[in-house]
């Protein structure tokens, strides 16, 4: 909304630009749910060690990931823009300029974005929820919309909005890596451990 108060062609550069980054994004966040699918089920049976493997390649994929979309938006430009030009168009000039820098921003924080949604899933996948809901809601308000919105009313560039996106995914990747190396993670459980088997499966028959 603020970046579509800075004119036509911010609009429809935003658009553009967060258009192509869902092929980042989302399979991004994919390979991130993953992280938190695997570490649950490693968690719930007490290894540890698989939890932290499953992170480990997870991380890989997702940075390997990430750098192939960094180099596209970097140096493929041209690639990943052409299915937005209108052939003909010589006002969409100034637009389809101010999406390719627009995919720098992008680029500049894919890295940082990996280890964030990695990090992230695999804290709530071994139960640690409250930490991550804490801290993408302040760090959502104080560290991205409240300067985004200083920004807009103290009349910045459009671009400065997108150094605080760009902020505010590096923050997150610091705290969440934080918090996953601290291990607190490895000690939770979701589902109480040493229930009876046998009295479970007992109780399981007379419902049946």
């Amino acid at each position: 909304m603020l970046l579509g108060s800075y004119g036509v062609a911010v609009h429809e550069a935003s658009s553009i630009t967060f258009g192509i980054n869902n092929i980042a994004f989302c399979p991004m966040m994919g390979i991130g749910m993953t992280a938190g699918i695997l570490v649950g089920q490693a968690i719930g049976a007490e290894n540890v060690t698989l939890a932290r493997r499953s992170v480990r390649n997870c991380v890989a994929i997702i940075e390997v990931y990430a750098l192939l979309m960094t180099v596209l938006f970097i140096f493929f430009q041209p690639l990943m823009l052409g299915p937005f030009t209108r052939p003909g168009d010589a006002g969409q000039a100034e637009t389809m300029q101010i999406a390719s820098y627009m995919l720098y921003f992008i680029a500049a924080y894919l890295v940082f974005d990996g280890f964030n949604l990695t990090f992230s899933s695999a804290l709530r996948g071994a139960g640690d929820t409250r930490f991550p809901m804490w801290v993408m809601s302040t760090v959502g308000v104080i560290g991205f919309a409240l300067p985004c919105l200083a920004l807009f009313f103290l009349k910045q560039p459009w671009w400065t909005l997108w150094i605080a996106m760009d902020a505010e995914v590096l923050l997150l990747c610091l705290i969440f890596s934080w918090r996953y190396k601290q291990g607190k993670w490895t000690k939770m459980r979701v589902i109480e451990v040493g229930v009876n088997r046998d009295t479970e499966s007992e109780t399981a028959g007379e419902h049946e």
